[in-house]
């Protein structure tokens, strides 16, 4: 095993940590927030912000930003509200080992995902400057798998940050 794995699979050991401690429930309420909220600002920030300029004399700009924060605080606070009380009956139902489990599961796919990007476009930089050899790298079993991964999710990625089209 290279010492490029070693130093993969330690990145492992805080998602293996928060998974337990979070668990799958506020793991994906946290991403689900972030993403929903963000599209519930975009879609609705415009028209509270018309709304509000109606009753408050502002610079319209300032008021749609103004919407968009807290249209985005409100519903990633709403669905993290709904997280902690899915969590508590997951918790009556004495299903809380489920939680941990899948949280341990879904935290090790999610850094699995973010090491696979930056494996990925670590490669690409590496091809250009040479900063570990390619002997090393490629026998480094676990950065392969990722270096697969990150091109299999992310394919444009080499070209965005090389310029050059394979």
């Amino acid at each position: 095993m290279a010492i490029v794995d070693i130093i993969l699979l330690i990145c492992f050991i805080p998602a293996i940590v928060s998974g337990i401690s979070k668990g799958f429930v506020k793991q994906v309420v946290e991403i689900a927030a972030i993403l929903l909220g963000a599209w519930v600002a975009f879609r609705y920030s415009s028209l509270a912000s018309i709304w509000l300029s109606q009753h408050i004399e502002a610079d319209k700009m300032l008021l749609h930003v103004l919407c968009f924060i807290v249209i985005l605080i409100l519903t990633a606070g709403l669905l993290t509200l709904g997280g902690h009380f899915l969590t508590k009956i997951l918790k009556v139902v004495s299903l809380g080992w489920v939680n941990v489990a899948l949280g341990v599961v879904f935290g090790i796919i999610k850094a699995a995902i973010i090491l696979g990007l930056v494996t990925a476009a670590f490669d690409a930089i590496n091809d250009t400057i040479h900063l570990i050899d390619a002997p090393s790298l490629d026998n480094a079993v676990v950065y392969n798998k990722l270096k697969d991964l990150g091109c299999d999710i992310f394919p444009r990625l080499r070209t965005l940050i090389t310029g050059i089209d394979e």
